[in-house]
């Protein structure tokens, strides 16, 4: 799992189908946000906590150019988990920078 470090960005490619996992260590409030721009590839943003409940999620309607931005305040510290997750399962793969 690639761990997210603040104002470093990562530039991946993914398939149709496919997911990447990114983790980040978080204390109790602090605030967090995240943006992915889509560079052709229509993708969902999840967010995970620490004891593995889903916090929130993201999937503009804008579909493959549109950016999708999630941000909140931490309830417990641990680690968190980041899941971009490509939502056709036919296309072709695309960029995109988280």
């Amino acid at each position: 799992m690639t761990v997210l470090e603040p104002g470093k960005s990562i530039r991946r490619e993914l398939g149709a189908g496919k997911s990447h996992q990114y983790c980040v260590l978080l204390s109790r409030g602090d605030y967090f946000q995240v943006s992915v721009a889509q560079l052709g590839v229509d993708l969902e943003v999840s967010v995970f906590r620490p004891d593995g409940t889903k916090v929130l999620e993201s999937n503009h309607p804008g579909g493959a150019l549109q950016e999708e931005i999630v941000a909140w305040i931490t309830e417990a510290s641990g680690t968190y988990v980041l899941n971009v997750r490509s939502v056709e399962m036919t296309s072709r793969a695309g960029p995109y920078t988280i």
